[in-house]
């Protein structure tokens, strides 16, 4: 569902997705040259080999501490949403002047640093070229923090898409919309799913 929610099925497309585990898929222009342990092999649907560097956790690292200091907020009479919560504590960690800020990033960037030996493997040892990834799920849910951190950690680019937000949900979605769509025709899925992403 990553690769179709952030139109990333052909060679030298990819994404990643953040989200209570956190993995990144590069579809290859070639095999890789040997077997890692770090990484690995699967494919789109049409069959092209994809790169996959799966880490078990990411926001599952970073939800407890914020849902702590919802409860210590609470706790002297500020109640606050949620979203405003998460989107708060993300983006101050792009302050790192700040304790606060220092201790969000350093939580951002722990998250995500199970994927950055997988990623270093493909660019360093195999040169298999990523321009950038296009990152979905909730750790981009907040305005630029979460895409920023992946970008220092991994060295990557990362792209978001307004749908960024939304993770595999969307994914399947469209492909729900392409079932149903091509039980009366015979449109190509890379051609239905570039059709619904024109313009971005």
């Amino acid at each position: 569902t990553g690769m179709i929610a952030t139109n990333a099925l052909r060679p030298k497309t990819g994404n990643v997705s953040a989200g209570t585990s956190v993995f990144s898929m590069v579809v290859l222009e070639k095999s890789l040259s040997t077997w890692y342990q770090e990484i690995d092999i699967v494919q789109t649907p049409l069959g092209d080999a994809v790169a996959m560097v799966h880490a078990n956790e990411c926001t599952s690292r970073i939800d407890p501490w914020i849902e702590l200091f919802g409860e210590a907020s609470a706790l002297f009479g500020h109640q606050l949403k949620r979203d405003e919560l998460f989107e708060s504590l993300y983006e101050v960690a792009l302050n790192k002047q700040s304790k606060l800020g220092r201790f969000m990033h350093d939580l951002l960037e722990s998250a995500i640093s199970d994927l950055k030996p997988g990623m270093q493997i493909l660019q360093q040892n195999e040169h298999v070229n990523i321009d950038y990834l296009k990152g979905h799920g909730g750790y981009f849910k907040s305005k630029s923090a979460g895409a920023v951190i992946m970008e220092e950690t991994l060295g990557t680019p990362i792209k978001l898409l307004k749908t960024a937000g939304e993770g595999g949900a969307w994914g399947m979605a469209l492909l729900a919309a392409y079932r149903y769509q091509n039980s009366s025709s015979k449109t190509d899925l890379t051609d239905f799913i570039d059709q619904i992403f024109k313009g971005e």
